[in-house]
């Protein structure tokens, strides 16, 4: 069984993805040269694979 603080930091895994994923969206598009609507469709394929599951 693991730790319990280990249990703990999990969920807070998931808050700081986002946190840093969502802010990033224009710098990535410019990165990968393509258009920021295009990017906010990561958010919602991760959110449709997380409803799948």
């Amino acid at each position: 069984m693991p730790p319990l603080w280990m249990i703990s930091l999990l969920p807070a895994l998931g808050l700081f993805a986002s946190a840093v994923h969502l802010p990033s969206i224009p710098a990535m598009a410019v990165a990968f040269g393509v258009m920021p609507d295009l990017m906010q469709l990561t958010v919602t394929i991760y959110l449709a694979a997380m409803a799948a599951r």
